[in-house]
């Protein structure tokens, strides 16, 4: 379905002739899209070091219980984190990717695959 609906847009795109204002209007588009680019990836990083902090603390305090507690239950609680942050990985690929089909889009007259998301350009 998502696949159509790209096609569906990119035949649209194809079949517009590029007047000067439609160019100008997609360099606008692009400026506009690399700007909430830079926002998210400023946001990914603040998350990031949110939650690497997090992450010390959740250390810090498992070394003082460390005493206290049995090997065991530390373990789990390692394992937990490994977790975590592997999810935090798999959200930050999705995000890249979904700006990768963003960038694809303001581009002109192009063909994108998407399993590689690579884009050829058609000869305008």
């Amino acid at each position: 379905m998502l696949l159509h609906l790209l096609q569906h847009q990119l035949q649209h795109a194809a079949s517009l002739h590029h007047s000067h204002t439609q160019k100008q209007q997609q360099q606008q588009q692009q400026q506009q899209q690399q700007v909430q680019q830079q926002q998210q990836q400023q946001q990914q990083q603040l998350l990031q070091q949110q939650q690497e902090r997090h992450q010390e603390l959740q250390q810090h305090q498992q070394q003082d219980q460390h005493q206290k507690q049995h090997p065991q239950q530390q373990q789990q609680q390692q394992q937990q984190q490994q977790q975590q942050q592997q999810q935090q990985q798999q959200q930050q690929q999705q995000q890249q990717q979904q700006q990768q089909v963003q960038t694809l889009l303001s581009t002109p007259c192009c063909i994108i695959d998407l399993m590689s998301f690579s884009c050829f350009c058609a000869a305008t």
